[in-house]
């Protein structure tokens, strides 16, 4: 499990960001506008993601600074270096689970 799931919610990143009537809906240290975390997820998914979530709080669903990144097995090279291009101020990779979730302060 990627992590104690209890308080938190999984939502897919690019529907949660379009449907965000937020400016700035991510992280603004790294992304100052939703349309540009939009852009980094769609370079995620180009890069073979096959899932990327928001993850929210119970007490706040409408900015995050979390996303959870899934993969097929096999090749992620592509991905990584994608996901390490975008700068997150941690990286936390779950084998069993071939997913990273990617934090910005």
């Amino acid at each position: 499990m990627l992590m104690d799931e209890s308080c938190l919610k999984f939502v897919e990143a690019i529907s949660w960001l379009k449907g965000n009537k937020s400016n700035s809906a991510f992280s603004t240290d790294q992304f100052e506008t939703t349309a540009e975390i939009i852009s980094a997820v769609e370079k995620l998914y180009a890069a073979g993601a096959t899932r990327v979530d928001v993850r929210l709080a119970d007490d706040d669903d409408q900015h995050t600074s979390t996303l959870v990144v899934r993969a097929a097995e096999g090749d992620t090279a592509r991905l990584f270096s994608t996901i390490w291009s975008l700068e997150p101020d941690e990286i936390h990779y779950y084998r069993g689970e071939s997913s990273w979730v990617l934090w910005w302060d």
